[in-house]
């Protein structure tokens, strides 16, 4: 399979439907960007245009190192003018700090997480929008478009074809809005909302994973997180030459499996009957009688009957497709 990812990948089955939903997002964290050069350092150290983005945005965007490897994928919220919140997993937002600390030097900006003082929630469903907008809240339409009421709370569109929304702000408004949107929306767990960004092919790094993939294998490029045409930023030079000399070999793809247990991030993904390895996982939920993964595949391997761990499975490409970005 060539580099452009093309014949019957591109007839990709939609995603199924979503209920009606409320996930509270243990495992989704806050680092607050916070100084008069918060804009500028971010926009020195990730791969879009943090200078210029839209502030009705809510912007995603890939940090790596400078061999081009992805530390963390980072959704941004502008909160102010001197204000930038990071959306991250739980688990990242420490060492994320401390690396963009690291290089701050003399820029005015300070990092500070969010801890217990912010809350996140997920939603999704057509009568999540309905709910919000009972409570006088939007519920914006576009991918990545992002509200913020008065009282600092972000609503952001997720960048899935079914109506999916995060929901970020101070813990006690967040817990009130909650409440008010209990009667509308059945609770779900947070296994079932990462369920729901895999089929939506929204990747996530965690610490197994951080250091492993070059934006571009997990498509990143696919989903409006890198600019091309940005000045530079740590690992600039090898993610512009994968894409001006043709070298993505390896892209992301979901993965259907079997198994009484999913696969971990970073496992490894083989051909069946093969103890070579052709992909890593990059995340996985249980299925009923099985799993549902994202896994970075080399793209000649993608057609072939796939085993991860005891189970095997098969690939798809995501919703949004394979096709090179222009």
């Amino acid at each position: 399979m060539s580099a452009n990812v093309s014949n019957e990948h591109d007839s990709t089955p939609a995603p199924p439907p979503v209920p009606n939903r409320l996930f509270a997002l243990t495992e989704t964290a806050i680092l607050h960007v916070e100084g008069a050069d918060a804009r500028s350092y971010l926009h020195s150290q990730f791969s879009t245009d943090v200078q210029a983005y839209d502030p009705a945005a809510s912007l995603l965007s890939s940090y790596s190192d400078p061999r081009g490897r992805l530390l963390a994928i980072p959704r941004l919220l502008p909160l102010g003018a001197e204000h930038i919140a990071l959306v991250l997993p739980t688990e990242i937002i420490e060492p994320t700090a401390a690396r963009l600390q690291k290089y701050a030097l003399r820029a005015r900006v300070a990092f500070r997480p969010g801890g217990d003082d912010w809350r996140s929630l997920g939603l999704c469903g057509e009568a999540a929008g309905d709910a919000l907008a009972a409570l006088g809240r939007s519920a914006p339409v576009q991918a990545n478009a992002c509200s913020i009421d008065g009282d600092g709370v972000a609503v952001v569109r997720l960048p899935d074809p079914r109506p999916r929304w995060s929901l970020h702000g101070p813990a006690e408004r967040v817990e009130r809005i909650a409440s008010g949107l209990a009667d509308a929306l059945a609770e779900g767990d947070e296994v079932g909302w990462r369920r729901l960004d895999i089929e939506a092919g929204l990747p996530r790094i965690v610490t197994a994973t951080s250091g492993r993939f070059v934006a571009q294998m997990v498509n990143l490029d696919r989903l409006a997180a890198i600019d091309f045409h940005k000045g530079c930023y740590p690992g600039q030079e090898v993610i512009a030459r994968t894409r001006y000399l043709g070298r993505i070999k390896r892209r992301m793809f979901i993965l259907e499996g079997s198994g009484e247990t999913p696969p971990a991030p970073g496992d490894g993904v083989h051909r069946e009957g093969s103890e070579q390895p052709v992909g890593e996982v990059v995340d996985a939920a249980p299925t009923e009688g099985g799993f549902v993964a994202l896994a970075v595949l080399r793209l000649e391997a993608a057609e072939s009957p796939l085993q991860v761990g005891a189970g095997v499975a098969h690939a798809q490409p995501p919703p949004y497709g394979l096709d090179e970005a222009d």
